[in-house]
């Protein structure tokens, strides 16, 4: 295969050594290469106008940016780049909301290096991501729940959503912060816009909605402070 065929890759990821094993893995195979490597939002964004890549793989969290920033850019600004999303965060969570965003592909960085080189030539060739276990829970739903009416919790930010993914966790105020590397007063702004997103009065409803979505109840569109029974769990 000539260099003009293979498939050119950036890789955006703030962690060094999971960017660095990745972009390894990757230049280890012979269909595909690694254009470039970018630690920040406003790093890859630089990037992609230089090297035009044939896809884009990027981590949901940049620091203080979202890597849902990065495909928000390149879908608002129709640069026809398709995006994996590989991120250490729960897909039954984060995969929705990446591919409403306009991401091609979401996995988590447990999965094997097999699937991650898999995605990345499929998302590469124009096709649609997930793991084999999302996959499957959205069949057996009936549909891939992209496009269905709106979940509350799209209401959200992406930190916002992380900070309640850890309190459905169980972590504390401070065991979130720590987690995340913000800052406590940053942590509680989040827990406040997110009971004001989610209509609740008090942060015992907060926490018991985080704790109910965390458990496989899904928040009640109109009425966020009730639950039903659903499979995201």
């Amino acid at each position: 295969m000539t260099e003009a065929q293979k498939k050119t890759i950036l890789i955006v990821d703030d962690h060094p050594v999971f960017r660095h094993g990745l972009s390894a893995l990757v230049r280890a195979q012979p269909d595909l290469e690694v254009v470039g490597e970018a630690t920040s939002l406003d790093d890859a964004k630089d990037q992609l106008s230089s090297v035009k890549p044939d896809a884009v793989v990027v981590d949901l969290a940049l620091g203080d940016s979202s890597g849902l920033e990065l495909v928000r850019h390149i879908a608002v600004n129709s640069l026809e780049i398709p995006s994996l999303v590989v991120s250490m965060h729960d897909e039954a969570l984060f995969a929705d909301r990446a591919l409403r965003t306009g991401a091609a592909g979401y996995l988590m960085k447990s999965a094997s290096p097999d699937v991650l080189l898999d995605g990345i030539r499929k998302v590469s060739s124009g096709e649609q991501v997930v793991s084999e276990k999302l996959s499957a829970a959205w069949t057996k739903g009936g549909a891939d729940p992209v496009g269905k009416g709106e979940d509350p919790l799209a209401r959200l930010s992406t930190r916002e959503m992380e900070v309640f993914e850890l309190m459905g966790r169980g972590l504390r105020t401070r065991e979130i912060s720590t987690q995340l590397s913000i800052s406590v007063k940053t942590v509680e702004t989040h827990q406040s816009n997110t009971k004001q997103k989610l209509g609740l009065t008090n942060a015992t409803q907060l926490l018991r909605a985080a704790l109910a979505w965390q458990n496989g109840i899904r928040l009640d569109p109109a009425h966020p402070g009730n639950a039903e029974r659903t499979s995201n769990a």
